[in-house]
Parts: C-alpha cells; sequence; structure tokens
C-alpha cells in the first residue's frame, strides 16, 4: 500500500501545475515513501504530450505506481498507454483512498 495519494485531475493549460504534482511524487519517492499517482479527467492529456518525460519518470520509479482511471481515459480518446502505467477503475482507487495510513494530496 502507498504512503501518499496524489491525484492529478487538471491538465498543464488550466495553470500549469500539473506536472509538479509529478514533482511531488517523485520527491515524495527519493525520500523514501510509496506513492501511487492517479491521473483522472484533463491530467489524462499528459499521456498525449509529445514530451512524456515528466510522466515516465514517475511510472518507471521503484516508489511510484502510475494509475490512470479507465472511464477518463476511454472519454479522452485512443491513448496507448506505456506498459508502466495501469488502467484501473474507480473502485481500485476508492480502496486506497479509504487506507487510514494513506495521505491523499489532490492536485
Amino acid at each position: 500500500m502507498c504512503d501518499y495519494l496524489i491525484v492529478e485531475t487538471q491538465n498543464d493549460l488550466a495553470g500549469g501545475g500539473c506536472t509538479s504534482g509529478l514533482t511531488l511524487a517523485t520527491e515524495l519517492a527519493n525520500a523514501g515513501k510509496q506513492v501511487a499517482v492517479w491521473l483522472f479527467q484533463d491530467a489524462i492529456s499528459l499521456l498525449h504530450m509529445r514530451d512524456k518525460t515528466a510522466i515516465l519518470a514517475c511510472a518507471q520509479h521503484e516508489n511510484i505506481t502510475c494509475f490512470v482511471d479507465k472511464f477518463s481515459l476511454q472519454q479522452r480518446g485512443d491513448i496507448t498507454l506505456p506498459e508502466e502505467i495501469k488502467a484501473a477503475e474507480i473502485d481500485e482507487f476508492t480502496l486506497c483512498l479509504m487506507n487510514k495510513s494513506v495521505r491523499p494530496i489532490w492536485h
């Protein structure tokens, strides 16, 4: 189970902060924390960007697990997920969120 749950719902066009959530995830992971990053809604656009460096760096970090909401993925078109990023149902997100030891961060 993760120590931190970072939830991204916006893309950089909504204010430029989406990739800073990925930076936070990396900083926490480098400090030895287990981090889950979930992409919802417009944050799916991170997978459309030509430069996927930030999301792929997170997904390849040993202390970070990256998820994409299946419903958001279906709503936003045909995206081929890198093998390091898992498409998951909202039920899995809810279970993670309800864990008392997890610290959620909506970013």
